[in-house]
């Protein structure tokens, strides 16, 4: 999961993704790609809707695109009030909710590469990870837990989930930022 950067070295990271820094960049893949398609997994479960791994490829691209496109507006306009990891999450979790809202699936006629069977290794490799999540979001604390599921899963605002956890709203930003903390722990990412 994300590292725990603060706000200033979050706001440093973005200014050299900004000027094209590849370093910045490979960092930037390392922390936050697959807290973005875990989001984009969780999104689509929640959904109840069918789904595949190349929809969640998909929105974690277009939450990538979004990310760059006109200039890079929404990567410039991170300003370092939450943490770098909310912020593209938020933007992944979109990117998933356009697709329910859009009805675009997996369930159409594949392209030929999408057809190719993934191998025995990468079946793997994405299981192990998806039950490596899976486990550490069980072992996260629970109002550590109901508040990552309430904001990334449901969607809910900081004062709907203070309101629903039964804490003041300004809890909600430090438990979120706690809970990716220990994320980031639990999956070794630290």
């Amino acid at each position: 999961m994300p590292s725990a950067e603060d706000g200033d070295d979050a706001l440093a990271l973005v200014q050299r993704l900004l000027a094209d820094d590849p370093e910045a960049w490979r960092r930037f893949a390392s922390d936050e790609l697959q807290f973005m398609e875990w989001v984009c997994t969780r999104t689509l479960e929640r959904s109840g809707l069918p789904f595949s791994v190349h929809d969640v490829a998909d929105d974690v691209a277009t939450a990538l695109l979004r990310l760059l496109e006109k200039d890079r507006r929404l990567l410039r306009r991170f300003d370092g009030r939450a943490r770098l990891s909310t912020y593209v999450g938020i933007v992944a979790r979109s990117a998933s909710l356009e697709r329910l809202r859009s009805g675009r699936s997996a369930h159409r006629n594949p392209t030929p590469r999408e057809q190719e069977a993934p191998s025995p290794a990468e079946d793997l490799l994405r299981h192990e990870t998806l039950q490596a999540v899976r486990q550490a979001m069980a072992a996260l604390p629970g109002p550590e837990r109901a508040a990552l599921e309430a904001f990334y899963d449901r969607g809910l605002t900081y004062a709907r989930i203070a309101e629903t956890l039964g804490v003041p709203a300004a809890e909600v930003k430090a438990l979120l930022a706690s809970a990716k903390a220990h994320l980031g722990v639990l999956l070794g990412k630290t």
